[in-house]
This record gives C-alpha cells, sequence and structure tokens, in this order.
C-alpha cells in the first residue's frame, strides 16, 4: 500500500523535458513535498536524464 501512497511517492516525473520534473499533486502536504524532492535527488543521483537520453538515441538508431 506504501507503493501507492502519494504521499510516500510524493509525485511523478513529467517526461519530455530536458531535465528533471515531478509533478505532484495540487494539495499535496509538506511530507509529499519534502518525498518530491528526494525523488527528484535520487533520479539526479542515478544520472536518470543521460540513462533515458541513450536509451532513446539507440532505439532511434536501431529502428
Amino acid at each position: 500500500m506504501k507503493k501507492l501512497d502519494y504521499q510516500e511517492v510524493g509525485g511523478v516525473p513529467l517526461l519530455g523535458v530536458n531535465g528533471i520534473s515531478i509533478i505532484g499533486h495540487g494539495s499535496s502536504s509538506i511530507r509529499a513535498v519534502k518525498n518530491m524532492v528526494f525523488r527528484a535527488n535520487e533520479m539526479h543521483q542515478k544520472n536518470l536524464i543521460q540513462k533515458m537520453t541513450n536509451a532513446i538515441s539507440e532505439y532511434s538508431i536501431s529502428n
């Protein structure tokens, strides 16, 4: 159930921008906003943008 709790997850990534953007609920609690910041930091630490860019480039080249 924890995986479905918006306060625990914080928000979801917005795809299609060249950077990290997290979308949260309009009435997000302080806890949810805190978790959005943690989620964005985790995405940055894991170099997610570059990994996604590489995966899309590889897919485009092979198709």
